[in-house]
């Protein structure tokens, strides 16, 4: 189909979002890629050209609002884990290697398999020049955020604002100053991203600048703290970021009561379950706040199997099955949308960019329902999926 005409797209079934499942209708698409209507077939107009996916079942391109794509070809499974501070180590030993993949072609190949798996926006911290891969039209869209690590000092210039957003690295390897400045010039208009509560090591360092990752940092000359905290949520709170423009991630390691304060003054979460299952963390208390519903995230391939929506979503379900099926897919399309303010995308709905992944009907077996569908996505491995954009040349 050209570009440019108006289209009626029918699949065998349509998951317009995690509470809204359709068969026997279209989506209705315009010259400029937006969905305009879901509809019974039989109420098409006769003269919207139709296109069928017999045998196809669309859903939202999946989001994932975290990720490091500079780590395509790390050796995780040799890295070090019994603490974070050792994993930091081997990390950085191997990022001295000569034979390491440089930062854009660790791009290329991390967003190539995000795109074969199906992810439609990644928002990528980026440490090191060209981390971010080439940010062309293709598939997944690339939301980039330069990425602080400065223990000792002040605001550096960035002068990639606002092409890119701001990321502070953690609490512990960004002076507080650095993060205060941070807070006040960015975040009135503008999302900041932090990892946050990931680990006790943190937690340690914070309190009182002991544990491992305080040793590392001393033995590597950078400063701890100057001021302790109670916890990672007092810290954010003392530098300014409690407010509803953080996007705080992992946090993993925090209680109920900690989440709740997240929650109540509207900071966004993070959740990246790969990640969490290769450090084989506690389960997060997520599901014992009951607003609370995070977005997901991948992480890096230093700290995951796979760069894989479909993975972190069973992933999540298999960590806390407390939460549904259904709400694991609101975390992976509707919320990632959200956390990113990308009100545009996350499901198919009207007004959306017509942004979908199509499955193989036949992998679904009898589902009729959004919740049968749900339960499916989080659950089946190996489900083939293909990108597509609505309306446009390569569909």
């Amino acid at each position: 189909m050209n570009t440019g005409t108006l289209c009626a797209y029918v699949p065998d079934g349509i998951l317009v979002n995690a509470f809204e499942f359709h068969q026997n209708c279209a989506l209705v698409v315009d010259p400029s890629g937006r969905i305009i209507d879901v509809c019974g077939v039989d109420e098409l107009d006769p003269a919207i050209a139709q296109q069928s996916y017999a045998g196809q079942l669309f859903t939202a391109a999946p989001i994932l609002a975290h990720a490091h794509l500079e780590s395509f070809d790390a050796p995780r499974d040799k890295f070090s884990r019994d603490s974070f501070a050792q994993w930091v180590e081997s990390l950085l030993e191997w990022r001295q290697s000569t034979e390491r993949l440089s930062p854009e072609e660790s791009a290329a190949e991390s967003r190539r398999q995000l795109a074969e798996n199906g992810c439609g926006l990644v928002a990528t911290h980026v440490s090191e020049p060209g981390a971010e891969g080439d940010v062309s039209p293709d598939l997944p869209e690339v939301f980039a955020f330069s990425e602080l690590f400065v223990p000792q000092g002040e605001l550096p210039d960035l002068p990639d604002f606002p092409y890119r957003g701001v990321a502070l690295h953690a609490p512990y390897s960004v002076s507080d100053e650095l993060a205060r400045q941070v807070f006040e010039k960015y975040a009135t208009d503008n999302i900041v991203s932090i990892h946050l509560g990931e680990h006790d090591e943190e937690r340690q360092f914070l309190e009182n600048g002991t544990g491992e990752l305080a040793e590392l940092f001393l033995r590597r000359g950078l400063n701890i703290k100057d001021i302790y905290y109670a916890s990672p949520i007092d810290w954010l709170d003392a530098v300014g970021g409690l407010t509803p423009s953080t996007l705080a991630v992992h946090c993993g390691n925090l209680r109920a009561d900690e989440l709740l304060r997240l929650e109540n003054a509207g900071v966004s979460i993070v959740f990246c379950p790969g990640t969490h299952k290769y450090f084989d963390r506690p389960q997060p208390a997520f599901a014992k706040v009951g607003s609370l519903l995070p977005a997901l995230g991948c992480d890096s391939l230093a700290s995951n199997k796979r760069l894989d929506p479909l993975y972190e979503l069973r992933c999540a379900k298999e960590i806390i099955p407390e939460i549904s099926s259904q709400m694991w897919w609101q975390a992976l399309t509707i919320r990632g949308a959200e956390v990113l303010r990308r009100p545009d995308l996350g499901s198919l709905a009207q007004g959306k960019w017509g942004r979908v992944l199509s499955f193989e009907t036949s992998e679904f077996g009898s589902a009729s329902s959004a919740e049968q569908v749900c339960d499916i996505l989080c659950s089946k491995e190996g489900l083939s999926r293909k990108l597509i954009t609505l309306n446009s040349t390569g569909d």
